[in-house]
């Protein structure tokens, strides 16, 4: 809702197509995640499934179950020394680089 509040603030859009999109896009996002979240309608024969959600049948195919709400932090520390040095040797490589051009 937020960004609808600055879309329609920058005066770029019409409202109306703010709106259909907003509801387009939210009604798309509860029914696929009712259907992920669904155990009966995961079933490989419903048809009804494939009819209305095509690509549900492909980017579910693989999964067995309900996928669970875990989550990690992309951020942690160790994770974070390992970017900055490789992100150190990648400059030093492009210095050492532009050192040898000139």
């Amino acid at each position: 809702m937020f960004g609808i509040f600055f879309i329609l603030a920058a005066h770029e859009h019409y409202s109306i197509d703010v709106f259909i999109a907003f509801y387009i896009t939210s009604r798309m996002f509860l029914y696929y995640h009712s259907l992920a979240n669904n155990r009966a309608l995961q079933q490989r024969d419903s048809f009804r499934t494939k009819i209305w959600f095509p690509m549900f049948s492909y980017f579910e195919a693989h999964i067995d179950g309900i996928v669970p709400n875990e989550y990690s932090n992309p951020l942690a520390a160790g994770k974070l020394i390992k970017l900055a040095k490789s992100l150190f040797v990648f400059v030093r490589f492009i210095s050492d680089k532009c050192l040898e051009i000139l």
